[in-house]
């Protein structure tokens, strides 16, 4: 006898591919079967009522840091990924520089094996393009991981950096034909030996000199070169955590000659500059680092423009030992997959009050949902609230405040900087293939995230 699905309606203000509109989600199983209308019973099933609050599509955390294996002190797929549920995030892209870096197909597949059974929400692989590995990414079955990351500069946790352009270009060519997104960390590790080792001279530790010394010029130096190498290669390049006028200009320019290259806001960017050193110091230390506050204001009016194509936490935790330290000695990143959402949304109410909450709420679910799914190959699942595609949605309340505290958060590393900072609005649940996994602080059930493939292939990898 064949499995009886389990149905439910879900209620409220949908975010839709093309509007917001009152209405329902009608889900069977573990699929949207139909968008009905708000006045629309259908009899029998469980019904969830969030007429008062946005569903928008489960954001996809294109650049989270699972840390595992080998950095696990730091976080783990169980912290983090309940931590995802809990920011709305359903699925994570997982970065390539853990210890050891997943720079051979023999540790994809420990990586695999390690995040199986233990994420509370689904996930997909980045492999990590390194000085010598080509023949690796020559092998790679491109419907195993979404795509292939390259660091041009290092901080603590990238041992496998492509400083040499002959390299980089050489990786590249091995992901030619294989229909995959070259992923950059975009920074030009001679100009940051040169303007470091400046400071180091001048006796400078402080915030404002770290950012000087990974200054625009270095981000644009290196935006420059990847991007003109991938359209060399007719490779579509993805430009992680722009930060500057500068990087935004060469990538509009790229674009009007014809390359398929995108850009990838980050929540921290949007939120610190280097005025905030003062009070936050080595919380704040990020690669690329918080900028001048002209430079957030810019990238304000890109984010909400169309200059930007993507929005990401870079959720990058590390643990308290590794920030209470000078700002040279202390590790680079911070976490905030939990809180990204929410601030994101406040900051734009604030900044553009004459914009309707319903063009808001849309640019950011099109930002940090649909635009990631469909450039890396998972739309055929992720992405939008659609009949046929997972019923992956996070409920937002635009009317219910949240005031963030360390207490409250999953990830493992246990800090933010963004405590004690309040927020306009609050995620107040998480559905996640059409089970609600996350409800008022809480998470529900035990880990059910599977490994999601690329478009080309089946769908999801071997725990389905």
């Amino acid at each position: 006898m064949a499995e009886m699905l389990t149905e439910k309606v879900v209620y409220g203000h949908l975010i839709l591919p093309d509007r917001v509109r009152d209405g329902g989600l009608w889900i069977r199983g573990e699929q949207i079967v139909e968008v009905i209308a708000p006045d629309r019973v259908i009899p029998g099933v469980e019904v969830y009522d969030y007429r008062d609050q946005y569903i928008l599509p489960g954001l996809i955390e294109v650049h989270g840091h699972m840390r595992e294996p080998g950095l696990s002190d730091k976080e783990d797929y169980p912290h983090g990924t309940r931590a995802a549920l809990a920011g709305g995030v359903t699925t994570i892209f997982d970065m390539p520089n853990t210890n050891p870096p997943t720079t051979t197909i023999a540790r994809l597949r420990e990586k695999e094996a390690i995040a199986a059974g233990r994420a509370y929400c689904d996930y997909a692989m980045f492999f990590g393009g390194a000085r010598d590995n080509q023949a690796e990414i020559a092998t790679l079955d491109p419907h195993e991981v979404v795509g292939v990351k390259f660091f041009m500069a290092g901080h603590e946790t990238t041992p496998t950096t492509v400083t040499d352009l002959g390299d980089l270009y050489a990786g590249l060519q091995a992901m030619q034909g294989k229909g995959l997104v070259a992923l950059f960390h975009a920074e030009n590790q001679q100009l940051i030996n040169r303007l470091s080792a400046e400071m180091r001279a001048a006796g400078r530790d402080d915030g404002r000199a770290y950012s000087q010394s990974r200054g625009p010029i270095v981000a644009e130096m290196a935006v420059a070169e990847a991007a003109r190498l991938a359209a060399e290669l007719d490779i579509p390049a993805y430009i992680c955590h722009v930060s500057t006028r500068g990087e935004l200009v060469t990538i509009a320019q790229m674009r009007r000659l014809g390359a398929a290259i995108y850009a990838e806001a980050v929540g921290y960017h949007l939120t610190f500059t280097e005025d905030n050193y003062e009070s936050l110091g080595a919380w704040i230390k990020v690669s690329p680092p918080v900028r001048e506050p002209i430079e957030r204001e810019n990238l304000w009016e890109a984010f909400a423009g169309e200059e930007v194509d993507t929005l990401a936490s870079e959720h990058t935790p590390h643990t308290r030992a590794d920030k209470e330290r000078p700002m040279n000695e202390a590790a680079s990143g911070m976490p905030g997959i939990q809180e990204n959402l929410p601030m994101v949304v406040t900051q734009y109410r604030q900044r553009y009050p004459e914009k309707p909450l319903d063009d808001i709420i849309r640019h950011v679910a099109l930002l940090g949902s649909t635009n990631i799914a469909r450039i890396f190959g998972v739309e055929h699942r992720k992405g939008a609230l659609v009949a046929g595609k997972d019923a992956d949605f996070t409920v937002l309340d635009p009317n219910q405040s949240w005031t963030i505290r360390e207490a409250d958060l999953f990830s493992k590393c246990g800090w933010s900087a963004y405590a004690g900072r309040t927020t306009s609005c609050r995620i107040t649940a998480t559905f996640l293939r059409g089970e609600r996994v996350y409800a008022d602080g809480a998470i529900i059930g035990e880990p059910s995230g599977r490994l999601l493939r690329s478009q080309a292939s089946s769908g999801f990898g071997p725990t389905d």
